[in-house]
């Protein structure tokens, strides 16, 4: 019975990294592109169902107004979070992540906050807020 138990741990430890890096790698892949090349369209394509009734046009809008403002891409720094996994009896089990990833562009700093669930063996982002540091123009290149 101790055997059983300890086995049943060690399986759930390498499940939960291997869905770290899961959820990590998409946050990063999804963060990067959608900063990169902004793209309301890119973001609603990797988005839940849940996300794409409730997300207004009105607030793609100022997502991208934000992106617009911050202006290019110059450097990823990656996304910090975890992932949990709530199991239910009948119900089975959610698997869910919460990331900040932070970039710096052209005009300034953005930390994205980003939450992740994983739907039918597929990664989606659930959540996607913009924290955008715009620099004024008397700040110019040495700005924060």
């Amino acid at each position: 019975m101790v055997v059983l138990g300890v086995v049943a741990l060690i399986f759930a430890i390498h499940q939960d990294s291997a869905l770290e890096a899961e959820a990590k790698s998409f946050v990063d892949r999804t963060v990067s592109a959608a900063s990169e090349h902004w793209s309301s369209s890119a973001l609603l394509a990797v988005s839940t169902p849940e996300l794409k009734k409730r997300a207004t046009t009105a607030v793609w809008q100022t997502i991208s107004s934000y992106f617009d403002k911050l202006g290019a891409l110059k450097k990823y720094q990656g996304c910090l979070g975890s992932v949990s996994v709530n199991y239910s009896t009948g119900a089975g089990s959610t698997i869910t992540g919460s990331y900040l990833a932070q970039g710096t562009f052209a005009n300034g700093t953005a930390t994205f906050k980003v939450y992740v669930s994983k739907q039918n063996g597929v990664w989606l982002i659930a959540g996607f807020w913009v924290d955008a540091k715009i620099k004024s123009a008397s700040q110019g290149e040495k700005g924060t």
